[in-house]
């Protein structure tokens, strides 16, 4: 788990907590969760457990939220910085939850893909990302190699988007994945 900010007096409000009464602490939780939709989907996945599609259900969408397409000016946006994010908070809430992040990790680069694809985008700074995205995707099924048998039709699907806009390096970064030795 990430360190406190360290601008946050920790130490104080840690004593505090513990000084508190149960319903005051449910109280205060119920109240952190008006603060963001952020922390709302971290509470559900950490109390809340249910099967891993429902768990994931709000990483995909705010993934989703991150490639705009803006019909008013007729412009395309995407932050993969919010990507990652979510693919973080959903892997410190649900406490490594391996077969999630591994979902969590391809649809997201699915998602990327469809979306260059769909304007066929030729951008260097994108190109970066996506790769950076799959060397992620690559390294967690990796190391978690027994669900690769699941995800592997899919990346297969994945690096032919790519290949075909000209973001080698992503393909690359996904053929350890997707080779027949494998």
């Amino acid at each position: 788990m990430a360190s406190p900010d360290t601008t946050l007096n920790w130490e104080a409000i840690s004593s505090k907590l513990q000084k508190e009464k149960k319903a005051a602490l449910i109280q205060l939780v119920q109240e952190l969760t008006a603060v963001s939709p952020e922390v709302q989907r971290y509470l559900q996945t950490r109390y809340v457990k249910g099967t891993t599609a429902v768990q994931i259900a709000p990483y995909r969408q705010a993934i989703q939220e991150q490639f705009v397409i803006s019909d008013w000016n007729n412009t395309i946006s995407w932050n993969f910085a919010g990507v990652h994010k979510a693919i973080d908070d959903y892997a410190q809430s649900s406490q490594g939850d391996e077969v999630g992040v591994a979902e969590l990790l391809v649809m997201a680069l699915e998602t990327a893909a469809k979306f260059a694809d769909n304007f066929s985008l030729q951008d260097n700074d994108f190109d970066q990302d996506i790769t950076d995205l799959a060397h992620r995707c690559s390294a967690h099924l990796q190391s978690h190699d027994h669900l690769l048998p699941t995800y592997k039709p899919r990346i297969k699907k994945i690096q032919k988007i790519v290949n075909d806009l000209g973001y080698y390096a992503a393909d690359e970064s996904l053929d350890d994945l997707t080779s027949p030795y494998r």
